[in-house]
């Protein structure tokens, strides 16, 4: 009913990169149709797999719990042989008996594979989280030595935090492994599988695991597609973002220049009103001089009319000042509402992208159904067509029968007339021999009395 792992082996052997560009695609492509695959693989494995009956011993109370899975349970033979196709380090010992570092080893592999977290990011995150090393830490800040009780005390927490990095480390690996075996059919996966294994549900797990691995070879080659329009769609959003940036730099400029040109309209006001004050003081001078030295009616008329001229462009700086910040005040209105339009630009061009993508597989479907149903019908036509021309084949021969059942049934009458023709005949005649040896042995009777008598 299964195949072999062949080609999850070929899969697998051929993500190795050239270059790390490539690497990236390639883990990038993989990523994504994982992350497709798990929405879809889990209700089809459902629907196709097999159930089967286990009995999980407990040994407290010795009693047996029943339990359905959808998966087949093998044997240990098959499952070593499938990982060791599949390029996973296992033997049959230690899956009949599994020990945590062997587990743990074949854990992280799966989750490497089948969900794109590389090796060693667990122990990184459970690293980060429980900061180890903190004496390192410390020396290499420049703290002073510290005394031996000291030092004492911080190796015990030291160890603490070393206890604490491996409970981090298992409860992490616990999520991750939770997540992937739930998708596999194992919804009752716990933490002691992993630090304290038994063999017989390390034997059930690695089945399902089994099980997953030759449903995915079946069903990857229907998602390559959908990688690839992933991989599309994700280097279309790249492209978007850069130019994003680009747009981002463009403002930076704009906005750079805006407030540039404000500084020098706030420099500009402030020469003016230096020079309106530097006016005023002129005019309380000229004010004062025309108070002290008496001069004539129309140099007074002069100077009140240059005065006023002086006003007046004192005025109109002022209206220009007022302006120019009116101005300034417009542009940085302006400049917030273009990045609030960007913004909403950005949103947009999202939800259009979200939409096209949307409408593009709609459309694909769509086309697909329509070639399917021409198909089916053309088959369909084609097979009442076939069936039609037996039909009338099987009423021609039905026919030509009948008519050879017809002769032979009338062969069968004439027959059976001439049989019982010769029965009564025969019968006529076994009546008249038997007339005849009655008649012959009474004459005999006769001959043999009177031959007794003439003796």
């Amino acid at each position: 009913m299964y195949k072999t792992c062949s080609y999850f082996v070929k899969s697998k052997n051929a993500e190795i990169p050239k270059s790390k560009q490539k690497q990236k695609q390639k883990q990038k492509q993989k990523i994504i149709l994982i992350n497709v695959t798990h929405s879809i693989i889990y209700p089809l494995i459902v629907a196709m797999s097999r159930q089967s009956f286990y009995a999980d011993p407990s040994s407290a109370g010795r009693q047996m719990k029943y339990r359905k899975d959808l998966f087949p349970l093998l044997d240990t033979r098959e499952i070593t042989a499938c990982l060791l196709e599949c390029e996973f380090n296992v033997t049959q010992e230690l899956i009949v008996k599994p020990t945590a570092d062997f587990v743990t080893n074949l854990f992280e592999q799966f989750l490497d594979t089948f969900m794109g977290i590389p090796l060693g990011t667990i122990r990184k995150k459970a690293r980060k989280m429980s900061r180890i090393n903190p004496l390192e830490s410390d020396q290499a800040n420049g703290k002073p030595q510290q005394s031996p009780e000291e030092e004492f005390n911080d190796n015990q927490e030291n160890d603490k935090t070393k206890d604490t990095f491996s409970a981090l480390q298992l409860l992490t690996l616990h999520r991750y492994l939770a997540i992937f075996f739930s998708t596999c059919g194992i919804n009752d996966f716990v933490l002691t599988d992993i630090a304290r294994p038994d063999g017989y549900r390390i034997r059930r797990i690695l089945s399902a695991v089994i099980n997953f691995i030759r449903f995915r070879e079946d069903q990857s080659p229907k998602f390559d597609h959908l990688a690839n329009e992933c991989e599309a769609t994700a280097d279309k959003v790249s492209e978007v973002q850069a130019e994003n940036k680009n747009d981002e730099k463009q403002v930076a400029n704009l906005t750079k220049y805006a407030e540039t040109d404000l500084s020098i309209l706030v420099k500009i006001t402030e020469d003016l009103s230096n020079d309106l004050s530097s006016m005023q003081t002129n005019y309380k001078n000229l004010e004062k001089s025309y108070q002290n030295m008496g001069i004539t009616i129309d140099s007074i008329q002069v100077n009140e009319i240059n005065l006023k001229d002086l006003l007046k462009l004192a005025e109109d700086i002022t209206r220009n000042v007022e302006k120019r910040q009116i101005e300034g005040k417009i542009l940085k209105d302006n400049q917030d509402n273009l990045d609030e339009l960007t913004r909403k630009q950005m949103e947009l061009e999202g939800q259009i992208l979200i939409v096209q993508n949307q409408l593009n597989k709609s459309n694909k479907k769509y086309q697909d159904l329509i070639v399917q149903a021409d198909k089916k019908e053309s088959a369909v036509k084609l097979k009442l067509e076939e069936t039609k021309q037996e039909f009338n084949d099987i009423l021609s021969e039905k026919e030509k029968h009948n008519e050879e059942h017809k002769r032979i049934m009338d062969q069968i009458v004439k027959i059976q007339q001439e049989t019982t023709a010769i029965q009564d005949a025969f019968v006529k005649e076994s009546k008249e021999v038997e007339l005849k040896l009655i008649n012959l042995m009474s004459i005999i009777k006769r001959y043999m009395s009177d031959l007794r008598n003439n003796i």
